[in-house]
Protein backbone atom coordinates (compact mmCIF):
# COMPACT_ATOMS: atom_id res chain seq x y z
CA UNK A 1 0.00 0.00 0.00
CA UNK A 2 1.29 3.29 -0.49
CA UNK A 3 2.71 5.44 -3.38
CA UNK A 4 5.52 5.55 -5.66
CA UNK A 5 6.74 8.28 -7.95
CA UNK A 6 8.78 7.22 -11.39
CA UNK A 7 10.15 10.62 -11.95
CA UNK A 8 11.70 10.20 -15.33
CA UNK A 9 9.99 7.95 -18.39
CA UNK A 10 10.39 4.58 -18.70
CA UNK A 11 12.47 3.60 -22.05
CA UNK A 12 13.61 0.84 -24.06
CA UNK A 13 13.53 -2.58 -22.40
CA UNK A 14 12.66 -0.75 -19.21
CA UNK A 15 10.89 -2.87 -16.46
CA UNK A 16 8.66 -1.93 -13.78
CA UNK A 17 7.51 -4.59 -10.79
CA UNK A 18 6.41 -8.00 -11.90
CA UNK A 19 7.23 -8.49 -15.43
CA UNK A 20 6.47 -11.72 -16.98
CA UNK A 21 7.58 -10.31 -20.61
CA UNK A 22 8.33 -7.01 -22.79
CA UNK A 23 6.54 -4.63 -20.73
CA UNK A 24 6.03 -3.23 -17.78
CA UNK A 25 3.36 -5.54 -15.24
CA UNK A 26 1.85 -3.38 -11.88
CA UNK A 27 1.13 -5.34 -8.86
CA UNK A 28 0.42 -4.59 -5.67
CA UNK A 29 -2.22 -2.16 -3.50
CA UNK A 30 -0.72 1.05 -3.82
CA UNK A 31 -0.68 3.68 -6.75
CA UNK A 32 2.09 4.05 -9.06
CA UNK A 33 2.18 8.05 -10.51
CA UNK A 34 3.96 7.59 -13.82
CA UNK A 35 4.15 10.91 -16.16
CA UNK A 36 5.90 11.83 -19.03
CA UNK A 37 6.22 9.72 -22.80
CA UNK A 38 7.37 6.56 -21.64
CA UNK A 39 8.56 4.41 -25.23
CA UNK A 40 8.88 0.79 -23.02
CA UNK A 41 8.60 -2.17 -25.36
CA UNK A 42 5.26 -4.39 -24.75
CA UNK A 43 1.94 -4.47 -22.99
CA UNK A 44 1.68 -2.43 -19.68
CA UNK A 45 -0.24 -4.87 -17.44
CA UNK A 46 -2.46 -3.68 -14.32
CA UNK A 47 -3.26 -6.98 -12.66
CA UNK A 48 -3.87 -4.69 -9.13
CA UNK A 49 -3.11 -1.49 -7.63
CA UNK A 50 -3.90 1.96 -9.39
CA UNK A 51 -1.40 3.15 -11.78
CA UNK A 52 -1.87 7.29 -12.04
CA UNK A 53 -0.75 7.53 -15.72
CA UNK A 54 -0.08 11.26 -16.64
CA UNK A 55 1.17 11.01 -20.22
CA UNK A 56 1.63 8.01 -22.52
CA UNK A 57 3.14 5.03 -23.41
CA UNK A 58 3.51 2.38 -26.67
CA UNK A 59 1.38 -0.44 -26.56
CA UNK A 60 -1.55 -1.81 -25.54
CA UNK A 61 -2.84 -1.38 -21.93
CA UNK A 62 -4.93 -4.08 -20.14
CA UNK A 63 -6.74 -3.42 -16.61
CA UNK A 64 -7.26 -6.51 -14.58
CA UNK A 65 -10.56 -6.99 -12.03
CA UNK A 66 -8.40 -5.66 -9.05
CA UNK A 67 -6.72 -3.30 -11.78
CA UNK A 68 -7.25 1.31 -12.30
CA UNK A 69 -5.78 3.25 -14.68
CA UNK A 70 -6.53 6.69 -13.74
CA UNK A 71 -5.08 10.06 -15.24
CA UNK A 72 -4.99 12.03 -17.97
CA UNK A 73 -3.35 8.64 -20.40
CA UNK A 74 -2.47 8.59 -24.02
CA UNK A 75 -1.88 5.10 -24.47
CA UNK A 76 -0.55 4.28 -28.32
CA UNK A 77 -2.50 1.11 -28.44
CA UNK A 78 -5.42 -0.65 -27.36
CA UNK A 79 -7.00 -0.21 -24.11
CA UNK A 80 -8.72 -3.56 -22.60
CA UNK A 81 -10.39 -3.16 -19.66
CA UNK A 82 -11.63 -5.38 -16.98
CA UNK A 83 -11.11 -3.24 -13.92
CA UNK A 84 -11.69 0.40 -12.88
CA UNK A 85 -10.80 3.01 -15.53
CA UNK A 86 -11.04 6.28 -14.38
CA UNK A 87 -10.24 9.33 -16.48
CA UNK A 88 -8.43 12.32 -15.13
CA UNK A 89 -6.86 13.18 -11.55
CA UNK A 90 -10.34 15.54 -11.23
CA UNK A 91 -12.22 15.75 -14.44
CA UNK A 92 -9.86 14.59 -17.48
CA UNK A 93 -9.27 12.74 -20.58
CA UNK A 94 -7.98 8.86 -21.60
CA UNK A 95 -6.71 8.97 -25.58
CA UNK A 96 -6.43 5.13 -27.06
CA UNK A 97 -6.16 3.62 -30.39
CA UNK A 98 -9.15 0.64 -29.83
CA UNK A 99 -10.95 0.80 -26.71
CA UNK A 100 -12.94 -2.39 -24.68
CA UNK A 101 -14.61 -2.28 -22.18
CA UNK A 102 -15.96 -5.79 -20.65
CA UNK A 103 -18.88 -7.02 -18.77
CA UNK A 104 -16.45 -6.75 -15.25
CA UNK A 105 -15.68 -3.12 -16.50
CA UNK A 106 -15.99 0.01 -13.74
CA UNK A 107 -16.22 3.22 -15.69
CA UNK A 108 -15.82 5.73 -13.53
CA UNK A 109 -17.00 8.97 -14.27
CA UNK A 110 -16.74 12.49 -12.82
CA UNK A 111 -19.05 15.50 -13.57
CA UNK A 112 -19.67 19.06 -13.15
CA UNK A 113 -22.46 21.75 -14.10
CA UNK A 114 -20.99 23.74 -16.48
CA UNK A 115 -21.36 20.43 -19.06
CA UNK A 116 -17.83 19.01 -18.28
CA UNK A 117 -16.90 15.55 -17.82
CA UNK A 118 -14.49 12.83 -18.00
CA UNK A 119 -14.18 11.21 -21.39
CA UNK A 120 -12.63 8.28 -23.34
CA UNK A 121 -11.58 9.14 -26.81
CA UNK A 122 -10.47 6.07 -29.00
CA UNK A 123 -9.53 6.86 -32.85
CA UNK A 124 -10.82 3.37 -33.69
CA UNK A 125 -13.08 1.49 -32.36
CA UNK A 126 -15.01 1.23 -28.69
CA UNK A 127 -16.49 -1.89 -27.69
CA UNK A 128 -18.64 -1.09 -24.38
CA UNK A 129 -19.66 -3.18 -21.70
CA UNK A 130 -20.30 -3.07 -17.70
CA UNK A 131 -21.17 -0.10 -15.51
CA UNK A 132 -20.73 3.61 -15.36
CA UNK A 133 -20.29 4.88 -12.06
CA UNK A 134 -21.10 9.23 -11.92
CA UNK A 135 -19.27 10.96 -9.27
CA UNK A 136 -20.27 14.80 -9.28
CA UNK A 137 -17.43 17.46 -9.44
CA UNK A 138 -19.85 19.93 -7.91
CA UNK A 139 -23.78 19.73 -6.41
CA UNK A 140 -25.02 22.74 -8.18
CA UNK A 141 -26.75 21.16 -11.10
CA UNK A 142 -29.84 23.72 -11.85
CA UNK A 143 -30.50 22.54 -15.44
CA UNK A 144 -30.44 19.18 -17.82
CA UNK A 145 -26.98 18.71 -19.26
CA UNK A 146 -25.79 15.79 -21.99
CA UNK A 147 -22.57 14.45 -21.56
CA UNK A 148 -19.87 13.13 -23.95
CA UNK A 149 -18.25 10.49 -22.03
CA UNK A 150 -16.88 8.07 -25.11
CA UNK A 151 -16.18 8.93 -28.44
CA UNK A 152 -14.66 6.69 -31.34
CA UNK A 153 -13.17 7.27 -34.51
CA UNK A 154 -15.14 4.44 -35.80
CA UNK A 155 -17.72 1.89 -34.74
CA UNK A 156 -19.02 1.99 -30.89
CA UNK A 157 -21.01 -1.27 -30.35
CA UNK A 158 -22.87 -2.11 -27.09
CA UNK A 159 -24.06 -0.76 -24.09
CA UNK A 160 -23.05 0.13 -20.60
CA UNK A 161 -25.12 -2.59 -18.11
CA UNK A 162 -25.80 -0.26 -15.64
CA UNK A 163 -25.25 3.47 -14.26
CA UNK A 164 -25.06 4.77 -10.74
CA UNK A 165 -24.53 7.91 -9.59
CA UNK A 166 -23.92 9.30 -5.91
CA UNK A 167 -26.14 12.06 -6.19
CA UNK A 168 -29.75 11.05 -6.87
CA UNK A 169 -30.75 14.03 -9.59
CA UNK A 170 -27.82 12.48 -12.09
Amino acid sequence: SGSMTVSNPIEGGGLLGEVTGPGATFSGTGTVNLSGINTYLGETLIQSGTLNLNGSVLGDVTIESNGTLSGNATVHGSLYNNGILSPGNSIGSVFTTDLYLYPTNTYNVEVNAAGDSDVIIASGSAHIDGQVVVTPDDLNFTTPRIYTIITAGSDITGGFSSLTSSAPSL
